[in-house]
């Protein structure tokens, strides 16, 4: 007995167990608490309205998820509580990227306790649940969800799943209702919260003695996915509007694919990626895979029917379930057969049905040094992720070198970088990389193309490339929306009231839409101005006015004839380099803020500065990565 005691009380405590996991996770990823927002994370943060804004809650709950791209991409995601989380960041940090990600980071954190003490509550002993905890926690392939803002749904989600399931372990009437609400709440992040609904009912049923009893403890349950389904409904009904052009034999393949492709991203986590398969050209030996993962997984659940717990049960079907949503049978507006985000809650069942083994294992000290040697490999793994997110230049340049058979995505976001930075041609080369690919982006590529033209002041040419879509996709209001903005630059503002009227009769709550049609008398007017100066007119004024028109490269050439004026003021010269940082080309910023410095002698203006300062910084960084890019080389220049 005495050396029984002795024995426990050289065993580490849980709690310095869980917190040694926590050290290791924040240490992890605390580069993300320096990222930026990226991606998505600029429509979904920085341009939404529901966000930048508190609302009443009606307001989130009674729309889609993409507020404005459900008409143009049929998407039919019904998220609140994601959005309502943002804009609560948004309340707290404003426009602090550094914010959002933390809010990311500390709901990781809560997780992995949950994990934990979920683990524990099942009777996993405390070194075998810091494992199962720190295995997900650090897991590479689930920096995606959590360094990335917009990995919000699938944080959040998962969070309240483990909720609901360290709840059920109470097996009171209380206790699964309380299950059932986190369930309900968890859905109102993210759909995957389904599989924790199914966790939660198989569960319940394996438990019961009796149908009696089963019912009742599935009741709690089946009412929250009632009211979820009520919700979504009132919102944006039930019924799929997704975007289906696989065809039943490209779909029948895509599911064992992406199997194949989640199976060996498992295998190997030590190397996430941001665009894994291309959805309509599955891999054949990821297909095979794929069909062999299923085989031996339907060979072993037959063969261990008998044995298989209830707790083992609902572990499979968070798994299965969490997986199934993502295999592409249901229609998603993905062009990709995986991603490392999709991982975060299935991985999750697979650690639950896992750990019980750690438990049986029987020498510990050497599955201690493999286990320590692998978590430190993870942690290792999952900082230099973290830390690529934190730079949009180096996640974008590396996601593009990693995938060479369809580098559409990495090829668009490095197109908006150049773009910012104003290196025109190099953004019109990987726009066109991401055109020459065939895939749901394509057109996507082609509008910033389209969008690139026009700053460059070939207003025709952007007219033209856009056009063909408007006439290919009639229901997307986007395209209708940018004929609008072309058609005014080239002074035809019939055709720009007729293409604007279409873009909101596709969508009449459209913000630009609706900015547009506001303004669109304003600029009518700006244009008769202009055309009625003066040749010997100010300069200035011109470019005043070329700007309020958005004919960028037209005003920025008033603007260089304005500056070369000695006598003019320093108030306006600056107005001139803003105008050229915002809308102008990278040679010509620069330029205009060396005349700026060499006219002044005195402190410029500092806020000015800081931004010129990072604006240069990002031109060259793209301009020294652009030669690792294998494109043309002289289109960064």
């Amino acid at each position: 007995m005495v050396r029984g005691e002795q024995a426990t009380s050289r065993a580490p405590r849980a709690g310095l167990l869980l917190c040694c996991v926590l050290v290791a996770v924040l240490a992890s990823y605390i580069p993300v608490l320096g990222a930026p927002f990226v991606w998505d994370d600029h429509h979904l943060v920085e341009e939404s309205p529901l966000v930048s804004t508190l609302h009443p809650l009606a307001d989130y709950f009674g729309q889609g998820f993409w507020q404005s791209d459900e008409v143009q991409t049929g998407r039919t995601y019904y998220r609140p509580l994601a959005i309502l989380s943002l804009a609560v960041d948004h309340q707290l940090y404003g426009n602090n990227s550094a914010g959002f990600h933390l809010t990311n980071l500390l709901f990781h954190l809560l997780s992995t306790c949950l994990l934990f003490f979920l683990l524990r509550a099942r009777g996993a002993p405390a070194y075998a649940a810091t494992l199962g905890a720190a295995i997900w926690a650090l897991y590479p392939r689930l920096t995606e969800a959590v360094a990335w803002v917009s990995g919000r749904t699938d944080v959040l989600a998962t969070c309240l799943v483990l909720c609901a399931l360290l709840t059920q372990t109470a097996r009171t009437r209380m206790a699964r209702v309380a299950s059932a609400a986190f369930l309900l709440l968890g859905l109102l992040c993210k759909e995957v919260a389904l599989a924790g609904a199914a966790a939660v009912l198989l569960t319940e049923l394996l438990r019961g003695a009796s149908k009696h009893e089963r019912l009742l403890s599935v009741l709690p349950t089946l009412g929250a996915l009632l009211v979820y389904l009520a919700l979504r409904a009132h919102a944006i009904g039930l019924s799929s509007r997704e975007p289906d052009d696989l065809g039943a034999t490209a779909r029948l393949l895509a599911a064992p694919a992406a199997i194949g492709h989640y199976f060996f991203m498992l295998l190997n986590p030590w190397f996430p990626n941001i665009q894994i398969g291309r959805l309509k050209h599955p891999s054949a030996s990821y297909v095979v895979l794929g069909c062999l993962v299923v085989a031996a997984g339907a060979t072993w659940l037959v063969r261990n029917a008998k044995r298989v717990t209830p707790e083992l049960a609902g572990a499979l079907a968070l798994t299965a379930v969490g997986f199934g949503l993502v295999l592409h049978i249901l229609p998603i507006s993905v062009d990709i057969l995986a991603a490392d985000r999709f991982l975060y809650l299935p991985l999750l069942g697979i650690v639950l049905a896992a750990v019980p083994m750690f438990a049986a294992v029987k020498r510990l000290a050497l599955a201690a040094g493999v286990v320590t040697a692998l978590l430190a490999s993870f942690a290792a793994a999952t900082f230099v992720r973290a830390t690529i997110w934190s730079d949009e230049v180096r996640l974008w340049t590396t996601a593009f070198r990693e995938v060479v058979e369809d580098p559409t995505l990495a090829s668009i976001e490095l197109g908006r970088l150049y773009g910012r930075a104003g290196l025109f041609p190099a953004a019109l080369s990987l726009y066109a990389r991401a055109a020459a690919v065939e895939s749901g982006a394509t057109p996507v590529a082609l509008n910033n193309a389209a969008s690139v033209l026009a700053r460059s002041g070939r207003y025709g040419e952007a007219e033209a490339l856009i056009a063909p879509l408007e006439a290919k996709y009639p229901r997307v209001p986007l395209f209708s929306l940018n004929l609008a903005l072309f058609d005014s630059y080239l002074n035809h503002f019939d055709g720009a009231r007729r293409h604007l009227a279409h873009a909101l009769a596709l969508f009449p709550d459209y913000p630009q839409g609706n900015a547009l049609a506001k303004e669109l008398p304003n600029l009518e007017r700006a244009r008769a101005r202009l055309d009625a100066l003066p040749a010997q007119s100010s300069l200035i004024e011109r470019a005043r006015l070329l700007a309020k028109l958005g004919l960028a490269a037209d005003a920025l050439t008033a603007w260089r004839s304005a500056v070369a004026s000695p006598t003019i003021s320093r108030a306006d010269f600056e107005e001139a380099v803003w105008f050229a940082l915002r809308q102008g080309d990278a040679d010509s910023s620069e330029q205009l803020y060396r005349e700026y410095r060499a006219r002044f002698a005195s402190p410029p203006n500092e806020q000015l500065a800081l931004v010129y300062d990072t604006h240069l910084d990002l031109v060259h960084r793209l301009r020294d990565a652009w030669p690792s890019l294998g494109l043309e080389q002289s289109a960064a220049n």
